[in-house]
């Protein structure tokens, strides 16, 4: 997604910008807040707080890629050999939740900010 936001603003990763990889979501919050890193990729809820302390949002992957997924699922071979039927039933309770977020915007921005433990919608 990176990549595709420099090209599509006429950058090249790695020539006009320097490309690191810090850690996870909260290695990259702290880099940024630090000042060790100039940008991230940053997932919700943290891209709100941090545009809340005054931290810019300069892009958003959905304006690039609609069906841009940020996160996924991940089983090692083992688990899926063992038990495929609670590796299916696992996909299966994912797509839902995701199915029931997408219906019931009103319903999960409520339930949201308590689960993530913000204040703010």
């Amino acid at each position: 997604m990176l990549q595709i936001i420099l090209q599509k603003n006429g950058l090249a990763p790695n020539k006009d910008v320097t490309v690191i990889i810090v850690g996870a979501q909260e290695e990259s919050v702290i880099a940024l807040r630090t000042g060790r890193i100039a940008a991230a990729l940053i997932t919700p809820p943290r891209n709100f707080m941090l545009q809340r302390d005054g931290f810019n949002h300069i892009a958003y992957s959905g304006d690039y890629m609609a069906t841009y997924a940020n996160g996924g699922i991940g089983l090692t071979d083992e688990k899926i050999k063992t038990n495929p039927a609670e590796a299916l039933a696992f996909v299966r309770g994912t797509l839902k939740a995701l199915q029931y977020s997408l219906k019931n915007r009103a319903e999960m921005i409520k339930i949201m900010p308590s689960y993530l433990g913000i204040k703010d919608a």
